[in-house]
């Protein structure tokens, strides 16, 4: 419309990880930290005071992928050890979470004269593309992993032989690359299998029905008034009904509990009821990209002689973005969430008729 001007302001915000507070109140805050990745950060004051954290990966989503602990080579054991917070800074991963159960293998002297310490996993184990753990072959019927390839296909494994301490598994046409395991499997083919009723910390891992989206949850414990921990089953139970999960395990959980990020600083997101990181006999990592600064595009701008204005944002393939739009500078309203299939988006505010109108811009918090 003539005489009618829009102004486009960039605004780049940024949201961090609540505090928590001493008293415990039930609450969940979503945010979206990295591209294709939504972390719930949920505390709940019933059946007992508890903080969980749980992040749900889209592993269709552009620049997602994993990696575990790989094998030690001619070292002792078949791992070394390491702490949840060393393994994502040496790999430049953004998530971090502890992996499976494991048996001390010892020490030796590592880089720079250090010691550093060994393991053997109790459960089978691939680390890209590599055999490094046997199933257990002890004959347990819920024993159960997680496979995923090197283009992000997921699969819920399990032995082919129960009695067998092999690298045989089930589906026979899997492709085995990046593999974690556990005695536990507490949600298989959306059945509740979960049998243990001790409160703990709790380290989780699951898939969805399509196997599109994979599943971390972490649970504090062991500390009195702030988490006090779940049993497995009710961690099956909260996986399957709040968020769709049909196939989990649990992993190590107790003191080894931890979840790392690296926003961008390496961090460890939850409370160990140890008061310190231990030292893993795995690890489990996703690598994901964090959301680009949003800009609007030069000369894309289009007015309509119904009051429609069209603009364009560019970003990150694959994140979201949030447009906000205001009269005056002061009275913001969310106008859009962009998503973005490419590097840029268009946007339309179909009510911009009358006076001036702004806009900014920032990632989906």
């Amino acid at each position: 419309m003539k005489g009618r001007r829009v102004f486009s302001l960039g605004w780049f915000g940024f949201v961090g990880l609540l505090a928590c507070s001493p008293t415990i109140q039930a609450a969940t805050v979503v945010t979206h930290p990295f591209v294709g990745v939504k972390y719930y950060h949920r505390t709940e004051t019933s059946p007992r005071p508890l903080v969980m954290h749980i992040l749900e990966i889209d592993l269709t989503a552009p620049g997602i992928s994993v990696a575990v602990t790989p094998d030690n080579g001619a070292k002792p054991g078949e791992t070394t050890r390491q702490r949840t917070s060393d393994f994502v800074a040496q790999l430049g991963a953004q998530i971090g979470i502890n992996g499976t159960f494991y048996t001390t293998a010892g020490s030796g002297p590592g880089p720079g004269g250090v010691t550093e310490y060994y393991a053997n996993l109790t459960y089978f184990h691939y680390a890209s593309g590599n055999p490094v753990s046997t199933w257990s072959g002890t004959g347990d019927p819920d024993e159960r992993g997680i496979n995923i390839t090197s283009n992000n296909v997921a699969t819920f494994i399990r032995p082919f032989a129960i009695n067998q301490a092999d690298y045989l598994v089930r589906p026979t046409a899997t492709v085995l690359y990046n593999a974690i395991s556990s005695y536990d499997g507490i949600l298989i083919t959306n059945a509740i299998t979960a049998t243990d009723a001790n409160l703990h910390p709790r380290t989780a891992m699951g898939l969805n029905a399509n196997r599109t989206r994979l599943y971390l949850l972490v649970v504090d414990g062991r500390q009195t008034g702030y988490s006090e921990g779940m049993t497995t089953i009710e961690v099956a139970q909260l996986l399957q009904s709040d968020y769709g999960v049909t196939d989990a395990i649990n992993l190590d959980g107790g003191g080894s509990t931890t979840l790392v990020m690296a926003d961008p600083v390496v961090r460890v997101v939850n409370r160990p009821s140890d008061g310190v990181e231990r030292l893993q006999g795995c690890n489990f990592g996703v690598f994901a990209t964090v959301p680009a600064r949003p800009s609007f595009i030069a000369n894309s701008q289009q007015y309509f002689a119904d009051g429609r204005f069209q603009g364009a944002l560019s970003g990150t393939a694959g994140a979201k973005y949030e447009i906000h739009v205001s009269p005056d500078l002061q009275n913001w309203s969310l106008l859009s969430v962009l998503q973005m299939t490419n590097s840029s988006a268009q946007f339309v505010d179909t009510n911009a008729t009358g006076g001036l109108r702004f806009y900014k811009a920032r990632p989906l918090p």
